[in-house]
């Protein structure tokens, strides 16, 4: 399997919610894994017809497809199937 490099991507935070090193998303033998990088406002899971789920700081944990990852200030990713 192919490893890609690290990418930094910057998204909008009018509030300031999000840290500068906010959350890691990463593939790990097929599998996508999410962690709180001890961001200020923390990292919640939005998964259908649960809970909302607050991550611990630098745990990484799994995610299905269509889990949305809300990282505070209005910004939401969605994990989509591969294509």
């Amino acid at each position: 399997p192919t490893t890609l490099p690290p990418r930094l991507v910057a998204v909008p935070s009018p509030n300031g919610d999000i840290s500068r090193s906010h959350v890691r998303i990463e593939v790990v033998e097929g599998h996508a894994l999410v962690t709180d990088l001890n961001s200020t406002n923390g990292v919640m899971l939005l998964q259908h017809y649960l809970p909302p789920v607050r991550l611990h700081p630098a745990v990484p944990t799994p995610i299905d497809v269509g889990t949305r990852v809300d990282l505070g200030d209005g910004v939401l990713m969605l994990l989509e199937p591969e294509t």
